[in-house]
């Protein structure tokens, strides 16, 4: 770890202290690698003024724990935001990118964590690109699936709606015409004789109207006839 002198005051050294920092147990607690699908991979990385990338510790895939390496690993990155990976690594900012790296397509989300001497260090936590696309596709199915369900039960509910409301008609059309069509039949007997006709005239409509002023039609008529 860094060494610290310390100093009397007439500028003498009285001894110096030494300040041990366990990095790979803080990357532990930030960020366990039980908490990562078998999938992802996370690294400590970082990069200078001329952008070259360089990992600094990661996690070991078999032990399943970070390890320290013992020297800068460069990493070659490639495709559309590789540029701004680095930038972003060597500014100390987060961001969001896809590379290529260690011959992979990879979806990469990273953020600072720290700077040491000039050095700003980023933990990246990055998945492949197919799986990411996968789940894409997963979810993009699932939105379709559920359109067609819903397009198909508003097609179902709209033809049972038609459907109710061409009975509903059917039958205002016969309660209509039943009553008029018993008219037409007593009138066409009391045009035959008949003057003993009648006809129900329980409406409280036009139709009951018409019923009752035919009822009472019948009897004038049958006076004038007979006299």
């Amino acid at each position: 770890g860094p060494a610290i002198a310390i100093q009397h005051a007439d500028g003498g050294i009285a001894g110096v202290v030494t300040l041990r920092i366990r990095v790979a147990e803080l990357l532990a607690r930030a960020l366990g690698p039980s908490r990562l699908s078998s999938d992802a991979v996370a690294f400590v990385a970082t990069a200078g003024p001329d952008r070259k990338v360089l990992r600094l510790a990661k996690i070991d895939p078999k032990a399943r724990q970070w390890k320290i390496l013992p020297t800068p690993e460069p990493i070659t990155v490639n495709g559309r935001d590789a540029a701004a990976f680095a930038r972003d690594l060597a500014a100390g900012a987060p961001g969001l990118a896809r590379i290529e790296m260690d011959g992979r397509d990879w979806i990469e989300a990273y953020g600072p964590i720290g700077k040491f001497g000039e050095q700003s260090w980023g933990l990246v936590v990055a998945l492949p690109y197919s799986v990411v696309d996968e789940v894409r596709g997963r979810a993009d199915v699932a939105v379709q699936t559920a359109f067609s369900d819903q397009l198909r039960n508003a097609t179902v509910f709209a033809g049972i709606a038609l459907a109710l409301a061409g009975l509903a008609a059917v039958f205002a059309a016969r309660s209509l015409t039943r009553p008029i069509k018993k008219l037409h039949d007593a009138a066409m007997r009391l045009a035959a004789g008949d003057y003993t006709v009648r006809v129900e005239a329980d409406g409280k409509d036009e139709i009951g109207d018409l019923a009752r002023g035919f009822n009472r039609m019948v009897p004038a008529i049958e006076d004038q006839v007979r006299v």
